[in-house]
């Protein structure tokens, strides 16, 4: 919870943050995910660098496996996938492309591709 005044409460319930009012100047931030099967980390697929995201092998690339979107950052990339239900995983292009993996094995292979992230 924050307050423009500086105030800024850190909660730590067990429970987290169940419901909130709305209070001119107040902001109330949960931090986590909505997505219940994600962890909050993400692991490079291959050392991740150059590198796209690939099914059981690295020709394993149908277009059921993921939803493309477009997100300013790798970091915003991260965030779409945290925000998305059922999402194992990113692949994140330099100029903004971003694909939210969904494949229910998740992403187990990767292959080399200039200017992309696994």
């Amino acid at each position: 919870e924050y307050n423009v005044g500086g105030r800024c409460e850190v909660w730590t319930r067990s429970g987290g943050i169940q419901a909130s009012i709305p209070l001119e100047n107040y902001w109330c931030l949960r931090y986590g995910s909505r997505n219940p099967g994600f962890s909050g980390t993400f692991e490079p697929v291959d050392g991740g660098v150059d590198r796209v995201c690939r099914g059981a092998h690295e020709n394993d690339n149908f277009a059921q496996y993921f939803d493309v979107q477009s997100a300013d950052s790798l970091d915003g990339c991260k965030g779409l996938c945290a925000s998305t239900e059922g999402c194992k995983g990113i692949e994140y292009h330099q100029y903004g492309r971003c694909e939210i993996w969904l494949r229910e094995e998740g992403i187990q292979a990767s292959k080399t591709a200039t200017g992309y992230t696994c």
